[in-house]
C-alpha cells in the first residue's frame, strides 16, 4: 500500500510521481523526488497550492521557445520553486507542429515518432544533462515537463 499520494492537478496534463521504477543496480526510484508533467499553463490556484505543499522546489521545462510562448507555464508563480528551461526552438518531439504542417497518414506519423525517439537524446542532450545533474546534486523534488509529459521527458 502506498503511503503517499501524487498531487492530483486539474490544470496539468499527465502529472505524475516517477517513483518505483527499477534502476540499473536493482534498486528503484524514490517517491516525492522526481515528477514529470505535460503543460502547466492551466494550473489552478488549488493546483499551485498542492505543488507548494508537496515541496516541489525545482522545475525544468523541455518545451520549445514557441511552445512556452503559446502556453506560458504557471510554475514560476511559486516563490518556493526554481523554474528553468532549455531555450530552443527545435521541432523535435513537437507532434502538434508536424500535424499542422502536413496531412499525414498513420504510417507517416509512426515514422515521425520513430525518428523523434531516435533523435531526442541527441537534440535535447544539454537539457537531459542538466536534469540529471540536478538529481545527482540533490536539487529535488523536481518536476520535468514538456507538452504531453511523455515523449521529451527523459524518464
Amino acid at each position: 500500500m502506498r503511503m503517499h499520494q501524487t498531487p492530483i492537478l486539474r490544470g496539468a496534463l499527465n502529472f505524475r510521481d516517477m517513483d518505483g521504477y527499477p534502476t540499473y543496480d536493482g534498486r528503484s526510484t524514490r517517491w516525492r523526488t522526481l515528477y514529470r508533467s505535460g503543460t502547466t499553463h492551466e494550473l489552478t490556484e488549488e493546483d499551485l497550492e498542492q505543488l507548494n505543499s508537496a515541496g516541489i522546489r525545482f522545475a525544468y521545462d523541455l518545451r520549445s521557445r514557441s511552445e512556452r510562448g503559446t502556453h506560458v507555464s504557471r510554475l514560476p508563480e511559486l516563490d518556493s520553486l526554481r523554474y528553468d528551461f532549455f531555450d530552443h526552438d527545435q521541432a523535435t518531439g513537437d507532434l502538434q507542429r508536424v500535424l499542422r504542417l502536413q496531412e499525414s497518414s498513420p504510417d507517416d506519423m509512426r515514422q515521425f515518432m520513430m525518428s523523434t525517439y531516435e533523435s531526442l537524446p541527441y537534440d535535447l542532450r544539454h537539457a537531459y544533462r542538466y536534469t540529471f545533474l540536478q538529481l545527482a546534486n540533490g536539487n529535488v523534488p523536481i518536476v520535468v515537463n514538456c507538452t504531453a509529459g511523455k515523449d521529451r521527458a527523459p524518464l
